[in-house]
């Protein structure tokens, strides 16, 4: 029992500090995306080469994509974190049963188990 409770705290930690690394990068591509904004690297009307337009908008979509998926991550670490809280992280939410020790340290966010992960991907492969 006490070598469960220390698996468990070291599992919570390396999820702490996964999550606080999130935090930092998206903290930092936010920062980085805002001075890229005021320098004047978005597109603007005033742009007179078409080409040169172009490249910014599409380097200002690639900057809007990358924060959206670091924000989502985000959401995941921080649902990861209130199971933490409640005693429950590291339970699959459809099986109840306890996600791999291994799973949840390649993924600390992780929210379900591999079957059920793997039976959730199959069944919106089949529903496409």
């Amino acid at each position: 029992m006490a070598r469960e409770l220390e698996q468990r705290g070291d599992r919570v930690q390396r999820l702490q500090e996964a999550r606080d690394a999130l935090a930092t990068l998206l903290a930092n591509s936010i920062a980085t995306d805002l001075r890229e904004r005021e320098r004047g690297g978005d597109a603007s009307a005033d742009d007179d080469d078409f080409v040169d337009l172009a490249q910014e908008v599409a380097i200002q979509e690639d900057r809007e994509a990358v924060l959206d998926v670091l924000r989502r991550d985000m959401r995941a670490f921080d649902q990861a974190w209130q199971k933490a809280e409640a005693g429950t992280y590291g339970v699959c939410e459809d099986c109840g049963e306890g996600i791999s020790a291994e799973r949840l340290e390649f993924m600390p966010e992780a929210t379900l188990c591999v079957p059920c992960q793997a039976r959730r991907e199959r069944a919106w492969l089949g529903a496409r």
